[in-house]
C-alpha cells in the first residue's frame, strides 16, 4: 500500500493479531505474502521515523509478564 515503504518497523504485542482480524486482515495471507506492512498498517501499528539517513537493520525485543 501507498507509504509503507517508508515504515522504519512496527509495534506488535500479543493483542496485534486480534487488531489484525478485528479489521479484517488475514493475518496468515499477510505473513504467506510477506506483506505484513500492509496489513499492520490496517491496525496503525506501523513506527514511521522519516530520513535518518542510516541503512540499519536492528530489531529490539521486549518480553513483559
Amino acid at each position: 500500500g501507498p507509504g509503507q515503504d517508508a515504515a522504519a518497523g512496527a509495534y506488535v504485542d500479543g493483542a496485534t493479531w486480534a487488531r489484525l482480524a478485528a479489521a479484517g486482515v488475514a493475518g496468515d495471507a499477510a505473513i504467506a505474502g510477506a506483506d505484513a506492512a500492509t496489513a499492520l498498517a490496517a491496525v496503525d501499528a506501523l513506527v514511521r521515523t522519516g530520513p535518518t539517513g542510516l541503512n540499519h537493520a536492528d530489531l529490539m525485543l521486549l518480553h513483559r509478564r
